[in-house]
């Protein structure tokens, strides 16, 4: 594998926040030579999956985390700019009532072959103006949702702190919705 990406956020269909207001580097994560993907500020740093830009129809910046509302025409992952090897990730992240999101890593180069984009059809499914694309980037996916009100809660590979469709959380379960839940070690 050429390269691996340290961080992409994946978005389905519902808000996910990632990331506090005052994100800083501890001194002794600095000395350590930790790297901080996210300032709790701006955009820097990300990029879509398929152009070396920020996807600001589908994320935003909202009280010090990356916001990805959903309900838009376009949902698309989101990456970092850098590349990464023999990383630890450390993040924070909440969600909202039904969100289903996740965190991938180990993603490889990421614009060669490693993009799906699809159209997801309106209910009658015929492409018109209720018509969404979305665009993302496969990989080993730690699994972001509220299980209590989604229907993957059925499965343990799918469930909150998965890794999605391998392995199963462990018996820890995440906050409620829109309280901080802290992950580190991917």
């Amino acid at each position: 594998m050429q390269s691996v990406f340290a961080c992409l956020l994946s978005l389905t269909l519902a808000a996910v926040t990632l990331c506090r207001a005052q994100n800083v580097l501890t001194k002794q994560e600095a000395a350590a030579g930790w790297e901080l993907l996210f300032d709790g500020k701006t955009t820097n740093g990300w990029r879509s999956p398929s152009v070396d830009e920020f996807p600001d129809e589908c994320w935003r910046v909202e009280d010090g985390f990356l916001t990805a509302p959903g309900g838009g025409k376009r949902l698309s992952d989101l990456g970092t700019a850098g590349t990464y090897r023999n990383f630890e990730l450390s993040f924070e992240w909440k969600i909202s009532q039904g969100g289903n999101s996740g965190v991938k890593y180990l993603i490889g180069d990421f614009l060669k072959g490693a993009i799906d984009q699809r159209k997801i059809l309106a209910a009658n499914a015929q492409p018109g103006p209720n018509s969404v694309f979305v665009e993302w980037a496969r990989g080993f996916e730690y699994q972001i949702i509220y299980d209590e009100r989604h229907p993957d809660k059925d499965n343990p590979k799918t469930r909150a702190g998965s890794l999605y469709e391998m392995v199963a959380a462990s018996e820890a379960k995440p906050r409620l919705p829109g309280e901080l839940n802290q992950n580190r070690g991917l």
